[in-house]
């Protein structure tokens, strides 16, 4: 997707895009055929590149990408498996274009229980409820959120950061000096 939108491949986007194919294809697995599977696979492809390209505009913390890839992915899993021409589901249950209505709507309603569960158990879990948003997980959880401890000066990964960041670090006037000193 983003070789046709944004006219540049990216290899994390397709290592993204093959998980993102085999989390959808999973509920369906067994139950459709070769070309519905693909058809899953080209439309998991397009809605789970939709679905983290919102996450980045949305600013949402998923350095994963778990919500657009598993949770999106997946759902659109179980529906396309519910959807699909598939014969012979658990029960007798045939797909929504083979008029099984019923096993649809069962999956569409175990979809949303899920998801409002998921929804839930994590809002109670990381929304705060005190006023004191810092170091919150201690009061409930009795745990502690991780130290961020600056780099030693000097060290391999302070110049690694401080060239990125395009900082001198330890007397250097230029960042391009110190390139030389990261390659010893």
């Amino acid at each position: 997707m983003a070789w046709i939108l944004k006219k540049k491949p990216k290899f994390l986007g397709l290592l993204t895009g093959s998980i993102a194919g085999l989390a959808t294809i999973t509920p369906a697995a067994g139950y459709v055929t070769v070309p519905t599977s693909a058809l899953i696979g080209i439309i998991s492809g397009i809605v789970c590149y939709g679905a983290i390209s919102l996450k980045n505009r949305m600013g949402w913390d998923d350095a994963l990408d778990v919500w657009g890839v598993h949770g999106v992915g997946g759902t659109l899993g179980i529906l396309c498996s519910a959807s699909s021409d598939a014969r012979g589901q658990p029960n007798g249950a045939n797909g929504l274009l083979l008029g099984g209505t019923s096993f649809f709507f069962k999956q569409a309603a175990a979809v949303f229980g899920f998801s409002a569960y998921a929804f839930g158990f994590t809002y109670l879990a990381l929304v705060p409820h005190q006023p004191d948003h810092t170091r919150s997980d201690h009061g409930r959880r009795g745990e502690h959120g991780p130290r961020f401890r600056p780099p030693r000066r000097g060290s391999v990964y302070a110049r690694v950061i401080s060239a990125a960041r395009g900082a001198p670090e330890r007397g250097f006037a230029d960042p391009s000096a110190m390139g030389s000193r990261l390659r010893r």
